[in-house]
C-alpha cells in the first residue's frame, strides 16, 4: 500500500512517516511545500537532513498549497492521487475532496478542527472588521468539505476536540477509536550534562543569573475570550506568573528565575499584557525573557540544551490537554508542571507523571516543593523520562501507529 502525508505541522507527519516506514511494509512518502515554516521541516528535528532529504521526502514549489481559491490547480493534487491513502492536517485538508479514489485520514493538530471550520470563531480570533469576513468564510467552507470527505478523523479525547466534533455532528463511525501519541526521538531529546556550554554566550549569561530555573517556553495567550477557551488556545500563562510570585515572596527566595521566550508569535497581545502583570507584581528582577536568534523561536536542538539547564518545565493551564513542550521536558528528565484533564488522561494512559493544577495556589505549592525537595524533583524527572519511553518514543509509539493504521485500513 502506498501512503502519502501532507500538512507537516510541527513535524508530526515526518514522525508518523518514519514510524510507518520503520515498522511496516507500507510505501510511505512525505510531501513538503517550499514555503513551509522552519518548525514544519524535518531538519528542525534532524539537522543532518538539511539539503539532503532521502528519496521518500519530496519538497518543491510545486507542492505549495496555493491560494484558497486556486489550490486545485496545484500539482500536489496530481501527486497525492497516486496514493492509496493520504493523511492530511491543517489547511491541507482542503485538498481532500479532490483526491479521487484515495482514502483520506484527517490527522487533527488543533485549530484545523477547533477553529478553521467555524467562521465566527476564526474571524473573532484572527481578523477584525467586516474586511475579515471573507477569508474565514472560505476557510470554513473548504475545511468542512475536507472534514466530511475524510474517511477517518484521528483526534484526541480532550474537550476542545470532542466539542468541535459534536458541533460539526460528525458520526462516531468516522472518528478513529484509537489514540495516537506524539512520537519523539528520545535519543536526541534527552538530558545533556554539558548543555550550557553549547548555548550562545548571551543565553549562558541569562541562565547563570539563577541557580533554580523554571522554563516556560509556551506561547503567551492569557486572554480568556470564550472562543479561546472553547478551542483550547487559552494558555492562562498569567496563572503561572502569579504562582511564581507568590512562591518566591512567601519563602523569600532570591535564586529562582522564571524563563520565558520573547518571540514574534501569538494569538493575542499576550506578551505585552504579561510583562505588565510582571511589573505590577514587582518581580521583573526574577523573570528572564530569552531572545532566540530566530524571532519565531529556538530550534529543537537549542531547546534540548535549555531544558537540560532547567529545574522545572511548565506549560499550559487552560484546556487541560498537553502538547510537545510537556513531552520534551519529560524526555529531558525534568519535572513538568501543567494542567491536564485527568478524566481524559485516564482514557489514554495507565498512568502519568504530570504535576497538574489549574489554580494559583496549587501551582505555587508545586513550585515550592520542586525548589526545596531536590529528591522529589529528581524522581519526577525520572518518572517523566520513563513515561515518554513507555508511550512516546519512536519504538513504543511507532508500534502503536503501525498496529492502529493496519486496523483502521482493514475496516
Amino acid at each position: 500500500m502506498k501512503i502519502a502525508l501532507y500538512g507537516n505541522v510541527c513535524n508530526n507527519m515526518y514522525a508518523i512517516a518514519k514510524a510507518l516506514r520503520a515498522g511496516s511494509s507500507y510505501d510511505v512518502h512525505l510531501y513538503l511545500p517550499e514555503n513551509a515554516d522552519f518548525n514544519n521541516l524535518p531538519e528542525n528535528d534532524d539537522p543532518e537532513l538539511s539539503g539532503n532529504y532521502p528519496a521518500w521526502i519530496h519538497g518543491s514549489r510545486d507542492y505549495n498549497l496555493g491560494s484558497a481559491l486556486l489550490f486545485w490547480k496545484n500539482s500536489i493534487i496530481t501527486e497525492l492521487r497516486k496514493y492509496d491513502l493520504v493523511i492530511l492536517s491543517s489547511l491541507a485538508l482542503a485538498l481532500a475532496p479532490y483526491l479521487g479514489k484515495s482514502r483520506v485520514f484527517f490527522f487533527v493538530t488543533g485549530g484545523d478542527l477547533t477553529v478553521l471550520p467555524f467562521m465566527e470563531i476564526h474571524r473573532t480570533l484572527l481578523y477584525a472588521g467586516m474586511a475579515g469576513n471573507l477569508k474565514p468564510l472560505i476557510y470554513q467552507y473548504v475545511q468542512r468539505r475536507g472534514i466530511f470527505r475524510a474517511d477517518k478523523i484521528i483526534s484526541q479525547p480532550f474537550y476542545p476536540f470532542v466539542n468541535a466534533l459534536q458541533k460539526l455532528e460528525i458520526p462516531k463511525s468516522k472518528i478513529a477509536d484509537a489514540y495516537f501519541p506524539i512520537i519523539f526521538d528520545t535519543q536526541k531529546f534527552q538530558f545533556r550534562q554539558d548543555a550550557i556550554k553549547q548555548l550562545p554566550h548571551d543565553i549562558q549569561v541569562q541562565l547563570n543569573r539563577f541557580s533554580f530555573r523554571i522554563f516556560h517556553p509556551s506561547r503567551i495567550v492569557i486572554s480568556n475570550h470564550p472562543h479561546l477557551v472553547e478551542t483550547g488556545q487559552w494558555k492562562q500563562n498569567d496563572l503561572l506568573v502569579k504562582a511564581f510570585s507568590a512562591c518566591i515572596k512567601k519563602n523569600n527566595i532570591k535564586d529562582a528565575g522564571l524563563y520565558l521566550i520573547d518571540r514574534s508569535y501569538g494569538l493575542d497581545k499576550g506578551i505585552v499584557e504579561l510583562k505588565r502583570l510582571i511589573t505590577k507584581l514587582q518581580i521583573e528582577d526574577y523573570v528572564v525573557w530569552l531572545q532566540p536568534s530566530n524571532r519565531k523561536g529556538f530550534t529543537r536542538d537549542e531547546l534540548v540544551d535549555i531544558y537540560s539547564c532547567s529545574d522545572l518545565v511548565t506549560d499550559d493551564y487552560g484546556a487541560g490537554w498537553f502538547g510537545s513542550i510537556c513531552v520534551e521536558g519529560f524526555s529531558c528528565s525534568k519535572p513538568v508542571l501543567s494542567y491536564v484533564d485527568d478524566d481524559a488522561m485516564r482514557k489514554i494512559y495507565e498512568w502519568h507523571p504530570f504535576l497538574s493544577s489549574n489554580t494559583e495556589g496549587g501551582n505555587a505549592a508545586f513550585i515550592e516543593t520542586c525548589y526545596f525537595d531536590k529528591e522529589f524533583s529528581t524522581r519526577q524527572g525520572e518518572l517523566g523520562r520513563k513515561w515518554v519511553l513507555q508511550y512516546h518514543s519512536q519504538e513504543s509509539a511507532g508500534t502503536v501507529y503501525v498496529r492502529e493504521f493496519e486496523r483502521l485500513l482493514g475496516q
